[in-house]
């Protein structure tokens, strides 16, 4: 027998009881260090954004009214949620939003963790997977002509990915545009910022708390351990996530040569 349109009603309303709320999911994310596949298997989450990150990217998001955003590196989901709930406050006063996360691995490593996340509060219409590798997917939104508002960059810590995270990100950023880059103290990260600093025109802004001293202390015994003790020191010194404004559109000339 065919729904009818109180049978539709029906079903829409339970499946919205039975929706969790964002900062419901987040916390579990956060907390609790867990997610869900898309199958339900719980999954440990390792490493992802902090709750006060979490908290700084939802309130950047609203108060500067960025309605399009794009993120490499969406793995478990915890920026992705954390990106779309913003979005979907946005939404409820007419604003036309969309996140992009871009990932190679959603399916097959992470089981479609993110997806489920969504799902789980309701979110998922606000948000498109892009599976692959950020090279290759981002100058496909520069074909599509995607003006981001935002873009997030989590994606695979090696110098040369960041980089063309960041070169790639940067043509998608409108001016007055927010980025973010995700695990500063990394050498990596620490010279795509330097880049970003010398060779295109941006703002630092100010950006949330740093992780607990605990965490940072152990962070950097590790990287003393695996690099350098200059190296391990960056992970007391330096915040967590990189944010930046973008000032204006620039494109340095041929002849453009400064140390970095």
């Amino acid at each position: 027998m065919d729904d009818n349109p109180s049978d539709l009603n029906i079903h829409q309303n339970l499946h919205t009881k039975d929706l969790m709320e964002p900062s419901a999911v987040l916390r579990e994310m956060f907390i609790e260090k867990q997610a869900r596949s898309l199958s339900g298997e719980t999954m440990e989450i390792t490493d992802s954004i902090t709750q006060s990150e979490s908290d700084f990217m939802r309130h950047i998001i609203k108060d500067k009214n960025l309605h399009t955003c794009i993120e490499t590196g969406v793995a478990h989901g915890g920026s992705a949620v954390t990106i779309c709930s913003a979005l979907n406050e946005l939404e409820k006063t007419g604003a036309k939003c969309k996140h992009i996360g871009i990932d190679p691995n959603q399916t097959s490593e992470y089981k479609g963790a993110a997806i489920a996340g969504l799902q789980r509060c309701g979110l998922e219409h606000l948000f498109e997977l892009m599976e692959g590798p950020g090279h290759l997917m981002l100058p496909k939104l520069i074909e599509r002509e995607v003006e981001a508002d935002m873009v997030f960059i989590d994606g695979w810590h090696t110098f040369d990915y960041t980089m063309l995270d960041a070169f790639f990100a940067d043509k998608l950023l409108r001016p007055g545009g927010i980025l973010m880059m995700h695990d500063l103290p990394m050498p990596s990260k620490q010279k795509v910022a330097r880049y970003l600093a010398t060779h295109r025109r941006y703002s630092r802004l100010r950006g949330p708390a740093k992780r607990s001293q605990w965490s940072r202390i152990l962070s950097c015994g590790k990287q003393t351990l695996q690099f350098h003790p200059l190296k391990g020191l960056s992970y007391l010194v330096q915040a967590n996530l990189l944010v930046l404004q973008k000032r204006e559109q620039f494109e340095p000339p041929y002849h453009f040569f400064r140390r970095f």
